[in-house]
């Protein structure tokens, strides 16, 4: 047996109650949206080098001039194929070196409110310290290894890789890097019975290096999406709760 409030009450809690799924799912998809305009950007920068094309073409980039100046205007050919000038053929180890995290099992841990990052899409289970500071990116290391993702609060780093300010400047642009090459990184799993990511797989990522300045014009820009992000979490979990 159960109380139950009458039924204009119920509908009006149901009324409140699905007006915050509304906000949270709305919420949710604008965040998906500021995701897709950082790996846009990186896409058009770095990938597509649209700001090289358009000023070899005559054309306006379609950015400001301090940030079209920072940019050449031809290409030259490289191990991987055609990149602007000046620009250098490398791998992810060049710009940063992801850390591995210190395994911790849930047998001991202190229960708390720290996510710890393990072997997964998710955290298993949650600790009362942290040993990363956000924001961060993690790359697991087993379970769904190479699944990669990014944290906008402390967390305990366990059975995975990971990169935050304390490690590299551009935890951003890392993470843009890593997310468009998602499948690239689950190519790199190896093991027979278990597979596995590790930093030393990871920093074997080829890629086009850009200037230092570019790539910080470009963390420069995203920082304000993910604070944006970081604040629309915030705002879900209130709600959730």
């Amino acid at each position: 047996p159960c109380y139950l409030p009458e039924i204009s009450e119920q509908r009006a809690i149901a009324n409140i109650l699905g007006t915050f799924d509304t906000k949270i799912e709305l919420t949710q998809k604008m965040n998906e949206t500021l995701e897709e305009i950082a790996k846009t950007l990186f896409k058009s920068w770095f990938i597509d080098f649209d700001p090289v094309r358009a000023k070899a073409e005559g054309r306006p980039t379609g950015v400001s001039k301090e940030i079209s100046d920072l940019f050449p205007d031809s290409f030259e050919d490289s191990e991987l194929g055609e990149i602007p000038e000046g620009w250098k053929s490398g791998n992810l180890g060049t710009l940063i070196e992801p850390k591995r995290g210190k395994v911790i099992t849930k047998s001991t841990i202190t229960p708390g409110g720290v996510p710890v990052v393990a072997g997964g899409i998710k955290p298993p289970y949650y600790h009362s310290e942290s040993n990363s500071k956000s924001p961060i990116v993690t790359i697991s290391a087993s379970g769904t290894a190479g699944y990669v993702t990014i944290y906008y609060e402390d967390i305990w780093a366990s059975d995975c890789s990971y990169i935050n300010k304390e490690i590299s400047d551009f935890v951003f642009f890392a993470h843009s890097f890593l997310t468009i090459n998602q499948d690239r990184v689950y190519n790199l799993r190896h093991g027979a019975v278990q597979q596995h990511v590790y930093p030393k797989d990871l920093i074997e990522l080829q890629m086009v290096i850009p200037p230092i300045s570019i790539i910080e014009e470009y963390e420069n820009i995203v920082s304000t999406i993910h604070e944006k992000i970081k604040c629309n979490l915030e705002e879900i979990k209130t709600l959730d709760n």
